[in-house]
């Protein structure tokens, strides 16, 4: 069954796929997520004609690419032990490329969305991005005034993934205003969005609002209170996300739209925000 909203299930080892064509209203995003349970355990895989996004959201680990038959070993990524702390290391791997990802911390938590790429000449050597290379913007003002940390913007490197962190103080609001992409409906087909939520205090909420137009074309709306571990796609329309008086939140966000969001360099420049 198709669904918008999804809960947290219990953790366990190795990769669980989140988000897909089959039970969501997703064509070319999917989402999964790794977990590494003992330092030295180790997962690989291979990208098709996709472009993939290893965004590490605990612990550390080693990455082994092979593109074409060059291999790349880069290692240390991974800085951070709590995902409101500080900003998080990534590695984006281009279509037709091995993969082997070790984990050097006591355990390694990675996020793993992945989107189609139909040009097939798109192909790329892998990219690290670095925690201090993440761009950080604050931005809105007053009641929806937050922290955005930007992995994957407008201008790359990757061909069609968009993606970051957005946190909320406690009782402040974001996404909002509305993204300019979501007053043309005739793109709706074309954008897919996901959010994993994370609170502090761990048994925090907060409210998310999803009222657009899916890429299956059909319109809906709803409102659903979301806690730590909980994620969800969004629609093109409204997804404005409160974060309850005593919780502070944060939510990893991955998306793809034939135009991008331009970030505001001052906070009085309403626009297109996370």
């Amino acid at each position: 069954m198709k669904t918008i909203f999804f809960k947290k299930t219990e953790p366990k080892e190795g990769f669980t796929l989140l988000v897909s064509k089959d039970n969501s209203y997703l064509n070319d995003l999917e989402v999964g997520r790794l977990r590494l349970g003992n330092n030295g355990d180790h997962f690989s895989g291979k990208t098709q004609n996709e472009e993939l996004l290893l965004e590490i959201l605990i612990g550390s680990c080693d990455i082994t690419t092979t593109f074409h038959g060059d291999v790349k070993k880069f290692t240390n990524l991974g800085n951070r032990k709590n995902v409101f702390d500080s900003k998080p290391d990534s590695i984006l791997i281009g279509p037709q490329t091995d993969f082997d990802i070790t984990c050097t911390s006591e355990s390694a938590d990675i996020l793993m969305p992945k989107v189609v790429l139909h040009d097939e000449s798109l192909e790329y050597n892998p990219v690290v991005v670095k925690s201090n290379n993440v761009q950080v913007y604050e931005i809105g003002q007053g009641n929806f005034k937050r922290t955005v940390r930007v992995i994957l913007g407008g201008d790359g490197p990757a061909k069609r993934l968009r993606g970051g962190e957005t946190i909320n103080d406690k009782g402040q609001w974001s996404s909002w205003p509305r993204h300019e992409f979501d007053f043309h409906p005739e793109l709706a087909k074309e954008f897919e969005e996901f959010f994993l939520y994370f609170t502090n205090p761990k048994d925090g909420y907060a409210l998310q609002r999803a009222d657009g137009t899916f890429s299956d074309g059909e319109f809906r709306e709803h409102t659903q209170l979301v806690r730590n571990g909980d994620y969800a796609i969004l629609p093109l329309g409204d997804h404005p996300i409160v974060a309850a008086p005593n919780t502070k939140v944060l939510y990893v966000w991955f998306y793809i739209s034939p135009i991008p969001k331009i970030y505001p360099k001052w906070a009085e420049d309403h626009g297109e925000y996370a």
